[in-house]
């Protein structure tokens, strides 16, 4: 309990994710191998990213997903679900930020489920810069970002950042979002630069590499 008598806050993790259904998921890499084959992948990655960042003593994990995926999917793997609200990403994430902070949250972390080369560890180093700075980024390759993580006391500022002019899916995103973070003073740490699984390709090279280790 805090001094207050509340309840004390706690680490949560949101973790953006769909339902693993042909044609709904990794639809560029389904233009190569084909739509139940990019499902196939998207549920090898999913899975992944579940074992990764379930639930423990340090944080508490939900999945965020879209009105239209089936809840049930997740609900019968006993995975704490939120639906999402928002006309873009950066919507749909200041959402999330704002609900998760609602329920009590002191330190949010979102992440999505195409990075399977995030583990434990790295979600458990980015509590820890929270801890420090005010929030967290994980860049990515292609311009974008795979993690941010904020403190409550900053979630105006977060939210500000994620609604700010973005154009998503671009390799602006990155940088767009240091602009936004420097104009509201947000002071940023970075974990490992880190590649999206988007396209084929992609995800040929991670299988190469998780074979060779």
């Amino acid at each position: 309990m805090t001094e207050e008598g509340g309840t004390k806050p706690f680490r949560l993790l949101i973790v953006f994710a769909k339902t693993p259904e042909a044609g709904q998921v990794k639809t560029r890499i389904g233009e190569v191998a084909g739509n139940e084959q990019a499902a196939i992948i998207y549920t090898h990655m999913l899975e992944k990213i579940m074992a990764e960042s379930a639930s423990n003593e340090m944080w508490r994990q939900v999945f965020s997903i879209p009105r239209d995926s089936d809840s049930a999917w997740f609900t019968r793997r006993e995975l704490e679900v939120m639906l999402q609200d928002g006309n873009d990403l950066g919507e749909k994430m200041s959402n999330a930020l704002a609900r998760g902070f609602q329920s009590g949250a002191g330190e949010i972390i979102l992440i999505g489920s195409d990075i399977p080369t995030l583990c434990r560890r790295e979600i458990e180093d980015a509590f820890f810069l929270l801890g420090a700075a005010q929030a967290v980024i994980g860049p990515s390759t292609d311009g974008g970002f795979y993690l941010f993580g904020i403190k409550m006391e900053h979630r105006l500022a977060g939210a500000f950042v994620l609604e700010g002019d973005i154009q998503w899916s671009t390799p602006k995103v990155l940088g767009k979002m240091q602009e936004l973070c420097r104009e509201k003073s947000l002071s940023l740490s970075y974990l490992p630069i880190k590649t999206d699984i988007d396209t084929y390709e992609d995800w040929l090279n991670y299988r190469s590499a998780v074979r060779e280790v």
